[in-house]
C-alpha cells in the first residue's frame, strides 16, 4: 500500500490506473471536469463497468453528468439519497486475469482533489 497526499501524484495514479486496467468499478460522492483525469476517464469509458455519483450539494459538475449520462447503459448512475448524504471515494480499477488496484481515501474525482485540496488515499 502506497499513500498518497499530493494532489499531483493523486492525478498521476488516477491517470496511471486508467490507462493500465480493462475495467473500473467507483463510488464516489462528486466528480468533475477539468482535469486531466477526467480526459483519460472519458477516453476509457467503455472501461467503466460500475461508476455511482453522488449528486448532494451540487458539487457534481453538470458537464460531468452530460458527458456519462449518455452512457447509463454502460454502467453509469447518479444517485441522489433523500436522507443522508452519499459520500463514499472507493475506486477499484481491474483486470480479466484478476488483477486490481484500488484507491481509498478523501478525494472526490473532481479537479480540486487533484489541483489544491489535501487529500489523503491509499
Amino acid at each position: 500500500m502506497r499513500f498518497i497526499t499530493s494532489a499531483s501524484k493523486l492525478e498521476a495514479e488516477f491517470t496511471r490506473l486508467i490507462r493500465k486496467h480493462g475495467a473500473f468499478l467507483w463510488a464516489t460522492a462528486w466528480a468533475g471536469i477539468g482535469s486531466r483525469a477526467f480526459k483519460e476517464l472519458v477516453a476509457a469509458r467503455e472501461k467503466i463497468r460500475r461508476v455511482v455519483v453522488g449528486l448532494h450539494f451540487y458539487q457534481t459538475h453538470p458537464d460531468f453528468i452530460q458527458v456519462f449520462i449518455k452512457h447509463k447503459h454502460k454502467g453509469v448512475r447518479f444517485i441522489k439519497q433523500t436522507e443522508g448524504t452519499f459520500h463514499p471515494k472507493l475506486y477499484l480499477f481491474l483486470d480479466d486475469d484478476g488483477h486490481w488496484e484500488m484507491l481509498v481515501g478523501s478525494p472526490n474525482f473532481t479537479q480540486p482533489a487533484f489541483t489544491l485540496n489535501t487529500e489523503a488515499t491509499g
